[in-house]
């Protein structure tokens, strides 16, 4: 095996390592044809999940330059970007079933596969409830319980991935149209939209007029970065949670959404040399379905 291939392999092993926690709840995907495929695994790394041989060979011309150490997606083709993007770009995750009530819907499962096919060894993760609840510190476990609006824990949910495991993250009606750019980032960020002044802004949210989206983002595990916003976001969901109020969606934007990821970074992170930010309408398709909002996700025991 090639030297960069072997760090690869190295890195994506001990995310595999650390999946023991949270392995019964999630599903993972066949990289062919994103059926769920638990149990038969690429017979040569023994990592990325298929249904059968059938898909192996039908995704084996990318998966096949892992091993070949000539991986496009990886920056400068040092061994350090390999090693940095095995982590960054070895899972494509999803969450689904926190409040949803149906199975993931076949487009999305399609778009995960074609996601997972612009990265020679990414595999495909879907996250229930038992999964997220076991990464979720007590702190956080505390609030997390009494969120009066579902999409909240959808919010966290992706942050604490984040934090613990690492990889491409996209929401369910997110679709990527093009593989993540190279170098040696080790968070990779995306510029949602620049707003052209504040009024157009919710009541809470911060004046920065640059919005950094968090349906979509690849990341190292353990960077700084999703602590912080673990940490705001638990700050923010304690405020609102004192003062008793009906949870708007401006709340829950403020709360957990994306003003958490944009006041984080402009405030403490935007000068990060680790930290790359691209245009998202550049690297994924967001259909911004938004079903959770006007309330239709709120908890019947929200005590308004």
């Amino acid at each position: 095996m090639a030297p960069a291939a072997s760090l690869q392999g190295q890195a994506l092993g001990e995310l595999c390592s650390l999946s023991s926690g949270w392995r019964s709840g999630v599903v993972e995907a066949c990289r062919g044809c994103g059926e769920d495929a638990p149990e038969y695994l690429c017979s040569r790394c023994r990592q990325v999940s298929y249904c059968g041989p059938a898909c192996q060979r039908k995704d084996w011309q990318m998966h096949r330059s892992w091993f070949n150490g000539d991986d496009k997606v990886g920056g400068c083709g040092t061994l350090r970007d390999s090693r940095l993007h095995a982590s960054s770009l070895g899972f494509v995750h999803t969450v689904w079933g926190l409040w949803d009530t149906v199975p993931l819907p076949l487009a999305s499962r399609r778009s995960r596969v074609a996601a997972a096919q612009m990265l020679s060894r990414a595999r495909i993760v879907t996250w229930s409830r038992l999964g997220v609840e076991s990464l979720l510190s007590e702190e956080w476990r505390q609030v997390w319980r009494v969120l009066p609006r579902a999409v909240c824990q959808a919010d966290v949910a992706r942050y604490l991935i984040a934090l613990h495991v690492g990889g491409l993250y996209l929401d369910a009606d997110a679709e990527l149209i093009q593989a993540p750019p190279g170098g040696s980032w080790e968070l990779l960020l995306f510029e949602e939209q620049r707003v052209p002044h504040i009024r157009h802004l919710g009541p809470r949210e911060s004046p920065h007029l640059v919005r950094i989206a968090q349906f979509m983002f690849a990341t190292v595990p353990q960077h700084a970065f999703w602590r912080s916003v673990l940490e705001l976001s638990l700050s923010r969901c304690r405020q609102l949670l004192t003062e008793g109020i009906q949870w708007k969606d401006s709340d829950v934007l403020w709360a957990t959404g994306p003003d958490v990821v944009t006041s984080v970074f402009h405030e403490q992170f935007h000068s990060d040399v680790s930290i790359q930010v691209g245009v998202a309408r550049d690297f994924v398709r967001h259909e911004c379905q938004g079903a959770w909002r006007h309330g239709a996700d709120r908890k019947e025991d929200e005590i308004g």
